[in-house]
């Protein structure tokens, strides 16, 4: 057998060819460049959204806040209540105690029936010597 020789010929476009290659690729960077600002318009849209809801959530931050400073004053209230109630516990301990130790006024009007009548009994006692 015979070798066969491969001769590679380089090829050659013309004029009318590359303008068309050209003009294809002009043509495909158009729709990317159109794609690419679509996307950009999406992401502005989107920066746009979240900067409404970086927003609301300052706003909820701020609320809750508030809110914590409420608690914290409402929480020194009922320390200061509690600090109350702790000090009318020890009040009526002290009250409980001083009138245990004073005389019931039904025993107290017994006691000055009997003062009385002894003093009556007394005075005629007295009379009589």
């Amino acid at each position: 057998m015979k070798k066969q020789k491969s001769t590679t010929k380089e090829k050659t476009f013309g004029f009318s060819e590359v303008m068309s290659m050209l003009e294809g690729m002009n043509d495909g960077i158009q729709v990317l460049a159109e794609q690419h600002s679509g996307i950009i318009g999406r992401l502005d849209g989107m920066d746009a959204r979240f900067d409404k809801t970086d927003a609301r959530f300052d706003k909820m931050d701020a609320r809750f806040d508030k809110m914590d400073a409420r608690f914290d004053n409402l929480e020194t209230k009922v320390d200061s209540l509690e600090t109350k109630v702790d000090s009318l516990q020890v009040d009526v301990t002290d009250i409980k105690h001083k009138l245990s130790q004073k005389v019931d006024l039904e025993d107290f009007q017994k006691l000055e029936k009997r003062l009385i009548k002894l003093e009556n009994f007394v005075l005629s006692f007295s009379r009589k010597h």
